[in-house]
C-alpha cells in the first residue's frame, strides 16, 4: 500500500507527458497541411475544409 501514491503520481506524470506530445504531433501536422498548400500555390481552403470533407463542401 505505500507504493499507491508513488505509482498514482508517475500515472499524472504519464498522462501528462501524453497530452503534450499529442499536442505537439498535432501542431506538426498543421503545419505540414499548411506547408503543402504554400508548395502548391494554391489558397488554403475556407474555413480549413480538407479536400474530400463533404460537411465542408457547399453544395
Amino acid at each position: 500500500m505505500t507504493y499507491k501514491a508513488v505509482h498514482a503520481q508517475a500515472t499524472i506524470e504519464i498522462a501528462n507527458l501524453c497530452a503534450l506530445n499529442t499536442y505537439i504531433v498535432c501542431g506538426e501536422i498543421i503545419s505540414l497541411y499548411i506547408r503543402t498548400f504554400e508548395q502548391q500555390n494554391e489558397p488554403l481552403p475556407a474555413g480549413g475544409a480538407v479536400a474530400g470533407d463533404t460537411e465542408a463542401t457547399v453544395h
